[in-house]
């Protein structure tokens, strides 16, 4: 990271490779944490993820009942079973909507955009959303046919889209770590937009803590498929699961909810982060 013709830096907003980032509020901090739910649960990936916590939290208290030699632990499991039923269906109604995305990621991709364009963002972006459609569909239709076989498969990409989510939510941390950086160094006084930037910093390393999970246990099911067995205790593989789907709703909830500022979206157009033809005052 290089300084180069460093120019006077106005108290509310910054110049970085010839994008102003601006002190933001959050507009969303107004809401209440239960408006902000129900919000949340409307939508299929708000549903699926509370399906899913719940789904994981039965389980657990199953496996914690057993050990005790309690008969309600099968009650529990009756519960988990019925709630993983519950939350896998509703891979069924994001169907239309990660089919028209696949579909343009192969032949309607957008260009770049954002203070990160013109890099490899766009390429990871794409196989991510081709992989999320491959296994939607998959797991789909592995819940209509009952089939074993497809719900394996679907697992392959997956595991794919898992890599790529990590791969990039670890460039926007290391991206908002390094404009931090630069903030600290040459714009000390400017406390609003350090606060944005460390709060981009918390909520990217958020989705690097989910990512990390789904791809440890992506990995693992997948060691699963070739050698027949478990690799690691059940109570492992749940707790590994949990830290997913909580890391996943709380990434959600800070970034909607929790932080001050709006958090920077580095690959994604805003006009909050206006392109400028003046040379940058930072260079990566």
């Amino acid at each position: 990271m290089a300084a180069v013709a460093a120019q006077p830096l106005p108290i509310h907003t910054i110049e970085i490779n010839g994008h102003q980032f601006g002190n933001i509020p959050n507009p969303n901090t107004d809401r209440t944490y239960f408006g902000r739910l129900i919000e949340y649960l409307k939508g299929s990936n708000g549903a699926f993820r509370i399906m899913q916590l719940l789904e994981r939290v039965s389980k657990a208290a199953s496996q914690i009942l057993q050990e005790m030699g309690s008969s309600m632990s099968e009650f529990f499991d009756g519960v988990a079973s019925k709630l993983g039923l519950a939350w896998a269906m509703l891979t069924i109604p994001r169907l239309p909507s990660v089919t028209k995305t696949g579909w343009d990621a192969i032949f309607n991709p957008k260009a770049d955009e954002g203070p990160g364009a013109n890099s490899s963002r766009g390429i990871t972006q794409r196989i991510h959303d081709v992989a999320d459609a491959m296994a939607a569909w998959g797991y789909g239709l592995s819940l209509i046919f009952s089939s074993s076989a497809l719900k394996n498969a679907a697992d392959v990409p997956n595991f794919v889209g898992d890599l790529t989510d990590l791969s990039m939510a670890a460039e926007d941390y290391s991206l908002a770590k390094k404009h931090l950086e630069f903030i600290n160094t040459n714009a000390a006084q400017n406390g609003d937009l350090q606060t944005r930037f460390m709060e981009t910093m918390r909520e990217a390393l958020l989705r690097v803590v989910k990512a990390v999970a789904s791809v440890v246990s992506g990995a693992l099911g997948l060691l699963v498929l070739a050698f027949g067995g478990p690799v690691l205790p059940g109570a492992a593989l749940l707790a590994i699961g949990l830290i997913s789907t909580m890391a996943s709703m709380t990434s959600y909830f800070y970034k909607e909810s929790i932080a001050d500022k709006k958090v920077v979206e580095f690959f994604r157009k805003d006009t909050f982060q206006v392109p400028n033809a003046a040379a940058g005052v930072l260079a990566f």
